[in-house]
């Protein structure tokens, strides 16, 4: 910060008037050098809370362009429709494989009854037996 000269005073003898004024006139002619700033018309804004406030913005409009762009679908995959596809037909043939082992393993499971001696299970009479096993004696009543 520049400092302003100050102007120079001359000093009069004691009974002196004339030496009083003209110090007063030469206080009065001395002008002060023009200072670097422009003069201050209007009082500035505190730079940190205009930063503030700018941060403030543009986080409520960066908050506001994400939700935009999630509502019209700018987010997501350009092919997502292909990899949606994908996904359901792999997992469409993994369940058909499962499916397949399951038929297999119930054929390979009777088959092993069967050759156990055991055969096939019949539907039962209705009279509360579960099933008999065929060839099974049943004694007469």
């Amino acid at each position: 910060m520049a400092t302003t000269p100050q102007p120079e005073v001359e000093l009069a003898a004691a009974g002196d008037s004339r030496g009083v004024a003209e110090a007063a006139v030469t206080a009065s002619r001395v002008q002060t050098p023009p200072s670097d700033q422009p003069p201050a018309v209007a009082r500035e804004a505190d730079p940190s809370a205009l930063s503030s406030f700018a941060r403030s913005v543009h986080s409520w409009l960066e908050y506001l362009g994400e939700h935009l762009a999630d509502l019209f679908g700018l987010n997501d995959s350009k092919y997502q429709w292909a990899v949606d596809e994908h996904l359901a037909r792999k997992r469409a043939k993994a369940e058909r494989k499962a499916l397949r082992r399951e038929r297999r393993e119930a054929r390979a499971a009777a088959e092993a009854a069967r050759m156990e001696g055991g055969g096939s299970l019949e539907e039962g009479d209705g009279d509360g037996d579960v099933g008999k096993q065929k060839g099974e004696l049943q004694p007469d009543a």
